[in-house]
């Protein structure tokens, strides 16, 4: 399970708030405000948990969030 997230948002390409480091619990309790959908949330973290990274994008197709793996030592 991930203990930490870093989270970038993005506009239009363009990063627009810098990287933040958030609890894992953070980020899912950020994610259910938008979506009730925990299938949905469950992908995002495994595909961040296997590959170290998850772009949610927004209708347009331009990439919104970035959610990358910390890893600790």
């Amino acid at each position: 399970m991930l203990a930490t997230i870093r989270m970038s948002t993005w506009l239009d390409g363009a990063m627009i708030r810098h990287p933040r480091v958030l609890s894992a619990s953070a980020v899912r309790d950020a994610l259910m405000m938008v979506t009730d959908d925990e299938n949905r949330i469950d992908e995002i973290f495994t595909t961040v948990e296997i590959t170290g990274a998850c772009h949610l994008f927004d209708d347009e197709g331009d990439p919104q969030f970035l959610f990358e793996r910390v890893l600790h030592s």
